[in-house]
């Protein structure tokens, strides 16, 4: 049954990129991305459970926009909404742990924690909803209320509340259990002895720091526990001995507890993976703002090819990063097509770009706000990643022989709604023929009428274009990552910024040599500071370095 938080009404779930998932998380570094999404939270979803969440239709994508638009715009409404993912966690733990003991008081001890907890997270969405400053827009939040205005009286929210409100860890008048422990070599137990029951808290819980002061109070006949060397062997015994003791309080407690039941809980737990869903939109949101970056909501229109128009884009894992300074970039694909080559220096940020950029895409097929200023989209179908690796394990396989396979397999499953995302492909050829080849590959991607970026240092590929253009004219384009050069050092200045432009063809490899110490120049000097001439003919110094001086 679909999630009615996820889905609207009447809309069947429309999976997204069935072909391409395990090379997209690999190659977007989806696994970073989920990982910011949820951390710092009790809760979470995996990266296969959200791409199963993914979807390539904009009425589903406005619908999970819209709610998180409302629980944003409604910061009561927002806290209200924290507390179910964090409780059902919770709940579910606590109940692994409780449900299988045979003890009366573990059984009333789980029961009245669902119940108590339940209660408070619907009272506080009750609170929130039925303040008049709450505004509410989507159909998705809706439902939520009216889950909500369902079972608050039916599972007598009010009443619960008001007969639980004294009845906490006091119910039972313990505050403290002192517990002796018998240990032989290597730390194994060879008994446990209950010391106390205490109505007081104790001051200090340090093995070291335990003991007190005066008389101990509340058991006469000290209980000592059989020998078995397994802590939790002795766990249900404990647990009689305090029901035991306190067998009236257990009892009214579930007295209590028997008047009510939980059906609303139920309804949240069948929700719970949207509740997650939605609390990882939120804390993703709220961590980025913290840093001074916009989450917006994006203006998604349904078409039948992928098109994207951002301002001020940026990579969500360096933006988290208070140690580097974050470059914004725009990103435009027009509806008709667009394939560009991404040209730069290496080390200037066209990876980066790629990734961040299949990263929005994804983002926005889950529904959630996306990392710029301002976009305007149409969803995709599919993404297809193909950065350049090494070769496989079948020896039999080159590097440009798996290339070209995951081409191959790429091509029958491209739809005029994809997007292509190549990282520096066929760079195990020589320039000219992995120019050419990238050419064909481009006009059948257009033939298709698909969208994308090619990354590469083949910068014949961009004589190349004028061909490509002829048959399908502006739908090709030349974008660089900006660099300049430095003319006192031999480390290029990289700005990480992308514009339109002609290849600066020039990789600067030499300024990334730089950086590493291993360039011409740096190594005649590390000699000469020791005492020590390596002889170079000036003509070819200066031409290596494009510099007058040696």
């Amino acid at each position: 049954m679909k999630n009615p938080l996820l889905y609207p009404d009447g809309k069947e779930p429309m999976i997204f990129d069935t072909v391409h998932r395990e090379k997209n998380i690999q190659n977007l570094r989806l696994e970073s991305l989920v990982n910011n999404i949820f951390l710092g939270t009790q809760f979470s979803l995996s990266v296969e459970e959200l791409y199963n969440l993914a979807t390539s239709d904009a009425e589903t994508i406005n619908y999970r926009e819209d709610m998180i638009r409302d629980l944003i715009s409604n910061p009561q409404l927002e806290e209200a909404f924290f507390e179910i993912p964090s409780t059902l966690i919770y709940l579910k733990e606590y109940t692994r742990k409780m449900e299988f003991r045979s003890s009366l008081i573990c059984q009333v001890g789980l029961k009245y924690r669902r119940l108590s907890m339940y209660a408070k997270v619907m009272n506080s969405l009750r609170a929130a909803f039925n303040n008049p400053s709450v505004k509410l827009t989507s159909q998705a939040i809706k439902h939520l209320q009216a889950l909500v205005d369902k079972y608050y009286d039916k599972d007598k929210i009010d009443e619960m509340l008001n007969r639980f409100k004294d009845v906490d860890a006091s119910w039972l008048d313990i505050r403290s259990v002192n517990l002796g422990v018998n240990l032989k070599n290597g730390s194994s137990m060879v008994n446990m002895v209950i010391a106390e029951f205490s109505p007081n808290p104790y001051d200090q819980s340090s093995v070291f720091t335990f003991w007190r002061k005066g008389e101990i109070t509340g058991v006469s006949n000290l209980k000592s526990l059989p020998n078995i060397a397994n802590a939790g062997l002795f766990q249900t015994q404990v647990m009689d001995m305090i029901h035991e003791r306190y067998k009236k309080p257990i009892n009214e407690l579930k007295s209590i507890c028997n008047r009510y039941s939980a059906d609303g809980l139920k309804a949240f737990e069948e929700l719970g993976e949207a509740f997650s869903f939605y609390a990882g939109a939120l804390n993703l949101i709220r961590r980025l703002r913290n840093r001074g970056f916009t989450m917006c909501h994006p203006v998604v229109k349904p078409a039948d090819r992928f098109f994207i128009h951002a301002k001020e884009m940026y990579p969500i894992d360096l933006a988290l990063d208070e140690t580097v300074n974050t470059i914004k970039n725009d990103i435009n694909f027009d509806p008709k097509g667009k394939f560009y080559i991404l040209t730069g220096a290496n080390s200037s940020g066209k990876s980066t770009y790629m990734t961040a950029t299949g990263q929005m895409i994804w983002l926005l097929q889950l529904g959630y706000y996306l990392p710029c200023d301002y976009v305007e989209i149409a969803p995709s179908s599919s993404i297809f990643t193909t950065f350049s690796g090494g070769e496989t394990d079948n020896s039999e396989d080159s590097r440009m022989c798996e290339e070209v396979r995951q081409i191959s397999e790429m091509l029958p499953n491209v739809t005029s709604n994809s997007v292509i995302i190549m990282n520096e492909p066929l760079t195990s050829t020589s320039p000219l023929e992995g120019s050419m080849i990238c050419r064909d590959l481009i006009k059948k991607l257009l033939e298709k009428k698909a969208s994308g970026v090619i990354a590469t240092h083949f910068y014949e590929l961009y004589d190349l274009l004028p061909e490509i253009e002829e048959k399908f004219p502006g739908q090709t384009g030349s974008i660089i990552t900006v660099t300049k050069p430095d003319p006192e050092t031999d480390i290029a200045i990289r700005t990480y910024k992308v514009k339109e432009d002609a290849p600066q063809k020039k990789s600067y490899a030499l300024e990334v040599a730089a950086v590493h110490g291993v360039t011409l120049r740096q190594v005649v000097h590390r000699l000469s500071d020791r005492g020590l001439k390596l002889d170079v003919n000036s003509d070819v110094y200066k031409k290596l370095h494009d510099v007058d001086d040696i």
